[in-house]
């Protein structure tokens, strides 16, 4: 018997094992796809970095990211970098359909693959970091302020005085927002804008000189915001080849050596097996989310929903919407860089917009808050992160919107104020409403525009949707009985 069970496993491992090797072998004849085509974000690092980790769990021959950005967060940007860097399977990054661009933070990612292509009508570089506020592009002074265009252009630095050594390579500041480094920053001193931009100058010169790219060109890259197309960045020495379709790059691939951190191999395209990668539903839905547009949309909804929530207590779906929706917003708040000052602008909109509830200013504190709500919208992310600018013309409508919600709102708190003034739990008195959870003998009812917890005054049930009348309060509690109606008179 156990020469039959053992004859048995033998059996079984023979069949077993050429499927074992010919899903080993599939596995290494792959060459995997990652498409990049966003603002650089931590959805985006992470990614990344698990295709990479994958592939070479797996003896991938290779991974191409297909990237066409315009930038995004330089702390994302340092974690794709070190993964490439690090990478035991070759990393190429491919700039591509024609069209796409690797701006900003896309040519650290370019320069640091073991192959750098792009496809023609590319472009890649603009990576200087800019100085925004104080003595920045929008700052009133014009005797020291230094300006890049919106299109990523050279910058200049306007003086009265002849510059200073060493005041060519003066730059923004990468800053430490409350989400991380940008690209972009304050004005300091010309010391500490050196200081940073040097340190930048000395990772992009350590990336060109590890991948053997065009040291000069880089340098400008980040210095002077220099912009190459495709043709001018292969004659330059930045990239490795152009090409125009994925198949063409696979095919020039094909023999090429690659220097891996565990030593010089030659990669080998011919006959693999294209496998595409694109990102879990989870990093999609995230990397939605990371939009300073939508991040307003999501705080605005979720304060309308609390505050309808707290003023009408009971209703239930508002809040909960509310609560899901300011969350999301504030993840988004959070992976963003987020200017403080546009953070509070936004906070102190809804500020008015509740106490012209409460106060009822006729419009001013309504109007305030609108002006508040646009320029705090306009200010929240830093213009010059590119992609990640907040939309005008999606911020006006939603402003819009709160301003027409305020004005109903008002609109009530006005008509209110002309009736005759009637307070505390006994003003009820009278008051007729709709039952909205069935008195047994307590429920809920809906009168005067509230939520009340009601109790039949003989304790008998009362159902839902049922018409009632408030006869007087017990507390917090309203007495109530069924309202009656007999043709065109109400028994009360």
């Amino acid at each position: 018997m156990k020469m039959v069970v053992s004859w048995c496993r033998c059996g079984l491992l023979a069949i077993l094992m050429p499927i074992f090797i010919s899903a080993a072998a599939a596995a290494s004849e792959d060459i995997w796809v990652v498409t990049v085509q966003d603002t650089i974000n931590p959805m985006v690092a992470e990614y990344i970095d698990e295709v990479v980790s994958e592939a070479e769990n797996k003896s991938a021959r290779c991974v191409i990211i297909e990237l066409d950005t315009p930038g995004g967060l330089i702390d994302s940007t340092r974690v794709i970098v070190q993964r490439i860097i690090n990478a035991n399977v070759p990393v190429i990054t491919y700039v591509s359909p024609s069209g796409a661009r690797a701006a900003s933070a896309g040519m650290f990612i370019t320069i640091a693959s073991h192959v750098a292509a792009m496809a023609p009508a590319t472009n890649i570089g603009a990576a200087h970091p800019v100085t925004m506020g104080p003595g920045g592009p929008m700052d009133p002074r014009g005797d020291e302020t230094e300006t890049m265009n919106s299109e990523g252009g050279e910058s200049s630095r306007d003086r009265s005085d002849e510059n200073e050594p060493g005041d060519e390579e003066s730059g923004a500041f990468l800053t430490q927002m409350s989400t991380g480094l940008t690209w972009t920053g304050l004005s300091v001193s010309d010391a500490m804008e050196d200081k940073i931009l040097n340190d930048t100058l000395a990772w992009a010169k350590t990336l060109a000189e590890n991948r053997r790219r065009n040291l000069d060109w880089v340098i400008r890259a980040v210095k002077d915001s220099e912009s190459s197309t495709e043709t001018e960045a292969l004659e330059a020495g930045v990239i490795d080849m152009i090409c125009a379709t994925r198949s063409d790059l696979i095919e020039r691939l094909n023999g090429i050596p690659i220097q891996l951190v565990s030593g010089e191999i030659r990669l080998t395209t011919e006959g693999a097996r294209i496998v595409e990668k694109p990102m879990t539903w989870r990093q999609r839905f995230l990397s939605t989310l990371i939009n300073p547009t939508l991040a307003i949309y999501l705080l605005a909804l979720g304060g309308l929903g609390l505050y309808f929530e707290l003023s009408h207590p009971g209703v239930i779906i508002p809040g909960v919407v509310g609560g899901i929706c300011l969350i999301l917003g504030l993840f988004a708040m959070h992976t963003l860089p987020i200017n403080t000052a546009g953070l509070l602008l936004i906070l102190l909109a809804f500020v008015f917009f509740a106490l012209e509830i409460k106060m009822t200013s006729y419009g001013v504190l309504t109007i305030g808050g609108i002006a508040a709500f646009i320029l705090g919208s306009t200010m929240l992310v830093d213009e010059e992160v590119s992609g990640m600018q907040v939309s005008l013309s999606a911020v006006v409508p939603l402003a819009l919107a709160l301003a027409a919600i305020m004005g109903v709102l008002v609109a009530l708190v006005v008509r209110s104020h002309g009736k005759q003034v009637i307070t505390g739990n006994e003003g009820l008195s009278g008051a007729r409403g709709i039952v909205t959870r069935a008195l047994q003998p307590e429920g809920q009812i809906f009168v005067h525009g509230e939520i009340w917890r009601a109790r039949s005054y003989d304790d008998t049930d009362i159902i839902e949707n049922r018409e009632i009348i408030v006869l007087k309060s017990d507390g917090l509690t309203l007495i109530v009985k069924p309202l009656i109606r007999s043709g065109r008179e109400e028994e009360e």
